[in-house]
């Protein structure tokens, strides 16, 4: 099976294709999406701390604000599947290019199906980053061997490193224009592959 669906017979279009510009975010945009229950939970095992977890984390951001330099960008790509592939084209009428394959589940379902059911004509990719400074900066605790400080420090950048993506993720959705703007939360749904 090989379809592609053209922009709006999904309801759904962008204001543009290709990338944005780079764009920079405060820490306090960050924090917005701060998810301080897996941060303090998750990451810290600060259950029933929420006092102690609070003040930790204003220390550690006090620390650490001057070296992150948060920025991301988003695109916006038309999709053609392929199968369990599934293919982009980097501009209008250019030839498709080869972007990712997903696996096949037990009763034949693919997440390429997804896009078939839905209607989707794009695909919206986002990369995020807090800096190399702030990175550089919480290796130094590995380097010295204060490994409990280091994985405090490390669960922090996680969850900052996730809010971040979610920022992208609003401004990002903002540039898609819905048929019916009732569908606009139900149908941008992030998947991350993760972080390197």
């Amino acid at each position: 099976k090989e379809w592609e669906i053209s922009p709006f017979e999904g309801g759904v279009d962008a204001e543009f294709y290709g990338h944005s510009e780079v764009f920079t975010a405060s820490v306090s945009d960050i924090l917005k999406n701060l998810r301080k229950i897996s941060l303090f939970e998750g990451r810290w095992g600060m259950r029933g701390e929420q006092d102690a977890a609070e003040r930790e984390l204003e220390k550690m951001l006090a620390d650490i604000e001057g070296k992150i330099k948060a920025k991301y960008i988003y695109g916006f790509y038309p999709v053609v599947i392929k199968h369990n592939e599934l293919w982009v084209r980097l501009h209008a009428g250019a030839e498709p290019v080869y972007f990712a394959s997903f696996p096949m589940g037990k009763r034949g379902e693919c997440f390429t199906d997804l896009y078939a059911a839905s209607g989707l004509s794009i695909l919206p990719l986002q990369v995020v980053t807090l800096g190399s400074d702030v990175s550089e900066y919480i290796s130094a605790f590995f380097s010295d061997d204060k490994y409990s400080r280091y994985y405090q420090y490390h669960g922090l950048l996680a969850e900052l490193t996730e809010a971040l993506a979610g920022h992208a993720h609003t401004e990002a959705i903002s540039k898609l224009i819905f048929a019916d703007s009732h569908e606009k939360i139900a149908r941008t749904l992030r998947y991350s592959f993760g972080y390197p």
